[in-house]
């Protein structure tokens, strides 16, 4: 423990030094690695962009990209739907090889249950020093579920895949699992219903939500408003109630009270103080179709393709950003890189 403690200490300056004081590609990485999707939801900030199959990257592309990178610290899928790309598997060994990224974070809708069930397990064997977080889409309970993601029958397949990944969860420690719900002005009214029967079946630990950002497919939706928000972390509170006294989880729960707290401020519109967004600097985003962009809600930068898959040609290591938003990769990433503001996310200060 005292190691793995020096160690996450060691790499939290270092990082600090070098995405402040050097250049060095990002060592985590966003990557869409399919524009393809069976959902059309009313909440998707990438609508525009999906089912451009004759575009997508290929794996020899996504090959010459990853020569490109240093070792990687997080690699974050994105899509469309990830478990549509033909060949996932093959994508994500490339980074484990190339790159030794041991930290992956794999959303999913959960509908296609045997094909993610059989992938995630395979990556489990023999990706073995992978570490595997997944996320289902549930963004309300039941037929509003459907409502918003178009999909009839889409909240049962998500249900039924989290129960056979709770399974995989038992015989990996490599796994963990969670459902994600993105609220908006349309489903804030459901979160307690939505959360209080994630935390009956599976445990509140498998709660995540963040509010809804870009421009969604469905003009009319909203991110909620400050209140609305307060209101829907109090639930979150509510479940998380007369539970038995866990220690990582204690600062877990720590760090999501300070993360709701910066998005209250962006809410507000006092920005994402005490936090310098690294947008660009240890993350960015590399879309289906080789477009790269610093954050998913800014435009593309260039192609990768244009730039012979070199992702040093184009990220400007050292650009500041001025905007803010309620993206959690991003601010995640952005105290991976002020050593300061990551002790205070784990104590809430």
């Amino acid at each position: 423990v005292i190691m793995n403690l020096l160690t996450r200490c060691y790499d939290l300056v270092k990082d600090y030094y070098t995405y402040n004081y050097s250049s060095a590609p990002p060592n985590q990485l966003i990557l869409f690695v399919t524009s393809l999707c069976n959902f059309k939801c009313d909440s998707c900030f990438y609508w525009e962009d999906l089912n451009d199959r004759d575009n997508d990257l290929t794996l020899e592309e996504i090959k010459k990209i990853s020569t490109h990178f240093g070792s990687l610290k997080l690699l974050l899928l994105s899509g469309g739907e990830p478990f549509l790309r033909k060949g996932l598997f093959g994508v994500i060994k490339v980074f484990y090889e190339n790159n030794h990224v041991r930290k992956l974070h794999l959303p999913t809708n959960g509908y296609a249950t045997e094909k993610i069930i059989a992938t995630t397990e395979k990556l489990l064997m023999e990706l073995p020093d992978l570490k595997i977080n997944m996320g289902i889409s549930l963004d309300a309970f039941g037929e509003k579920h459907d409502r918003i993601k178009k999909q009839k029958g889409a909240f049962a397949k998500a249900i039924e895949t989290q129960r056979a990944l709770v399974k995989l969860e038992k015989k990996y420690n490599t796994l963990k699992t969670s459902f994600y719900c993105v609220v908006s002005s349309d489903n804030v009214e459901e979160a307690e219903e939505l959360f209080r029967f994630i935390a009956r079946e599976f445990g509140y630990e498998k709660i995540g939500f963040s509010p809804l950002r870009g421009d969604p497919k469905e003009g009319s939706l909203s991110e909620p408003s400050q209140n609305d928000w307060e209101n829907v972390f109090h639930v979150y509170r509510k479940c998380i109630q007369n539970r038995p006294f866990h220690l990582k989880q204690f600062f877990i729960n720590r760090k999501i009270e300070f993360v709701n707290r910066v998005y209250g401020n962006v809410m507000s519109g006092k920005g994402l103080s005490p936090i310098q967004c690294s947008a660009g600097k240890n993350i960015c985003v590399i879309d289906a179709n080789g477009d790269v962009r610093a954050c998913e809600l800014k435009g593309a930068m260039a192609n990768i393709r244009d730039y012979d898959y070199d992702i040093t040609q184009i990220v400007d290591i050292k650009k500041k950003h001025t905007c803010s938003c309620t993206h959690a990769c991003f601010l995640n990433a952005s105290l991976e890189i002020s050593p300061v503001n990551y002790v205070r996310s784990w104590l809430n200060l």
